[in-house]
């Protein structure tokens, strides 16, 4: 998951599919979401107090047991999500860390930040495998692709590179107009996704090529998730409104204005059925079931500027954390 800082800050195969977009995105209608008072059946279990630093990422292995968080202080620090308790830390880097990733299949995490290198590390030991350097600025973001032997990262720097895993080689560097914030891989599916001045650029993870350069409209995204189980990809920005693309029919199915812009973070289920807003404006975590696109709940204790939310792969396990507060993690005790 990557950090959102205060900054100033795109869907088609050919000219023609852009004015699809073009037509769809005026065409959209907003939908503003009032939010129920339930925090649709996630109880606080633990509050993490920690040293000083402001959280700026977080990441989840697949089963939820272990959260891993990235400070301003330098840190990286592993908790088990069931005691509470600090693991380990991993140390190395230089400066403020803004994106941490763990890889599908939990064996992995690399890290990233203000120093413009990306650590990768064995997370059962702590161990670290390798240090990737050449971006000439700090790294925003950085995600693994489903199978965990690429990486690509999004820099200050305007350039989103893809790196080997397993060798640690650069494979490619794709220059943008302007700083990237952040890049997501789809699980499922051939495709990764940036942002790109105003809106986003999907791409093949195998050549790199742009597939769709998008459309402009949505000021200042700080985060992007694909949906798992659809042809489906979620963005959130300082605008404070979600919106849900829709990739195979080139068009915007959804336009939702959330409470307490700007959203900060996105995190979804492995099953693509719940879907979590880290809203720092009001400090909540807002609650979206993907079925209808209503809010069913919200969770509240997160400060402004920065944060990250984040789910296990069954949505039993929430966390969320920004600025200098404690990280929250909540536990469901619904239907998974």
């Amino acid at each position: 998951m990557d950090i959102a800082r205060p900054r100033q800050k795109t869907i088609s195969t050919t000219v023609c599919l852009i004015g699809i977009l073009l037509a769809t995105h005026f065409a959209a209608a907003s939908e503003t979401a009032k939010v129920p008072a339930s925090d649709a059946g996630y109880t606080l279990v633990h509050v993490l107090e920690r040293a000083a630093g402001y959280v700026n990422a977080m990441a989840v292995t697949p089963d939820g047991g272990l959260l891993a968080v990235a400070s301003d202080d330098g840190r990286v620090t592993l908790w088990n999500t069931a005691s509470g308790r600090l693991v380990r830390e991993l140390p190395g880097h230089k400066g403020p860390v803004y994106s941490v990733a763990i890889t599908q299949d939990g064996l992995t995490i690399a890290t990233a930040g203000y120093d413009e290198t990306i650590h990768i590390w064995q997370l059962s030991s702590g161990s670290e495998l390798r240090t990737l350097t050449g971006h000439k600025g700090w790294i925003n973001s950085v995600a693994f692709t489903s199978d965990g032997h690429k990486l690509f990262s999004a820099g200050r720097d305007r350039s989103l590179r893809t790196w080997d895993v397993d060798t640690g080689k650069l494979l490619r560097i794709v220059e943008h107009p302007s700083e990237v914030f952040t890049v997501a891989a789809a699980p499922r599916m051939p495709w990764f996704a940036s942002d790109k001045m105003n809106s986003i650029s999907l791409r093949e993870i195998e050549t790199g090529n742009e597939i769709t350069s998008g459309i402009p409209g949505q000021w200042g995204i700080n985060t992007i998730v694909f949906n798992p189980t659809r042809p489906q990809l979620l963005t959130g920005g300082y605008d404070g409104v979600l919106w849900v693309w829709n990739i195979s029919q080139a068009k915007i199915e959804h336009h939702i204005k959330v409470e307490g812009r700007p959203i900060i973070s996105l995190a979804i289920t492995d099953k693509g059925s719940l879907v979590a807003a880290l809203c720092t404006g009001n400090g909540t975590v807002v609650l979206f079931d993907t079925t209808t696109w209503k809010e069913i709940g919200n969770l509240k204790g997160v400060t402004y500027p920065i944060g990250s939310v984040v789910l296990s792969a069954d949505g039993q396990i929430l966390a969320a954390g920004g600025g200098d507060s404690p990280i929250r993690i909540w536990k469901r005790s619904g239907p998974r």
